[in-house]
């Protein structure tokens, strides 16, 4: 039998110990942060007032919201100001918060209003693109990571990028369905499925073609005093940039406002596939494939 003498038990303990923090040193330098996927949502914690709370990446809002009752619970004050929200659900006037300071890690925080917005029931916090302070957000979905860096730490390759751009603080880029090309806004706090717009298809030839429009018609005199509806689709593929996906299901928002409102989002279903990668300054989203089945 082998003998094991205490000193030797204390040499590996010690040794251990230092590769862990020289482990957790490597990953504080790398930047990169876990995140739990909540019913398809980015879901970190951050902290307010040095108290934990969930919240929710979503670069489909153009500023971070809260929750009335996040908001009195953290005693946050409001201020006298309003501003316009600009997201999925189109526009909408809220108060705001006065400045508060939002820690993601002793590096990483910012200080901002927060919209105040009563319609979060199950969502205590959205962190929208006024969050995003650096130029770039990556975020891996396949081993849940997330992280906050410059420039000059990611290397966007042109084959694998494509263009974006930038409107009322929100991020589009155009994709290619049923073989015609649509713009879409890069939603990462839609969980669900691609969403496109009556609106786009009825001026897209093509795109009408692929829907049968005895349905499209159908649905449409159906939901006209609602204020949202849809209906399933599923297309063959999708081209974003050099990226084909195959059997991708979406949704054909209708709307009760003449058609004026466009609405279509890339979100989970179809940026699950890829570690994302987004460059607000240089307007580019480089796309790197994670899943084989299906690309």
């Amino acid at each position: 039998m082998r003998s094991f003498s205490f000193s030797s038990l204390a040499f590996i303990i010690i040794v251990s110990l230092f590769s862990n923090r020289a482990i957790a040193q490597i990953e504080s330098l790398d930047g990169w942060i876990p995140f739990e996927l909540v019913k398809n949502h980015v879901t970190i914690t951050v902290l307010i007032k040095n108290k934990p709370i969930t919240a929710i990446i979503d670069t489909g809002a153009n500023v971070s919201a809260i929750s009335k009752k996040t908001q009195k619970k953290l005693k946050l004050r409001k201020s006298s100001d309003m501003m316009n929200i600009y997201g999925t659900v189109g526009k909408r006037l809220l108060p705001l918060t006065k400045k508060v300071k939002i820690e993601l890690n002793q590096d990483t925080y910012k200080w901002l209003q927060l919209a105040i917005n009563s319609k979060l029931k199950n969502i205590d916090l959205i962190l929208g693109m006024d969050f995003i302070q650096k130029p770039v957000l990556q975020i891996n979905y396949k081993d849940k990571l997330i992280r906050f860096t410059d420039n000059d730490v990611v290397n966007f390759n042109k084959e694998k990028s494509v263009p974006l751009k930038l409107r009322k603080g929100l991020l589009y880029t155009t994709i290619q369905l049923e073989g015609s090309e649509i713009e879409m806004l890069v939603d990462t706090g839609n969980a669900g499925d691609m969403l496109v717009s009556q609106s786009s298809i009825i001026e897209n030839s093509t795109l009408m073609e692929a829907l049968e429009s005895k349905d499209l018609h159908e649905k449409k005199s159906g939901i006209h005093k609602a204020s949202l509806a849809y209906k399933n689709n599923k297309a063959n593929y999708i081209l974003i940039g050099h990226n084909k996906i195959k059997d991708v299901e979406y949704k054909v928002i209708f709307n009760d406002n003449d058609h004026k409102q466009r609405l279509n989002v890339i979100g989970y279903n179809v940026l699950q596939n890829f570690i994302v990668s987004i460059d607000r300054k240089n307007k580019l989203m480089m796309l790197e494939p994670i899943v084989v089945e299906g690309i």
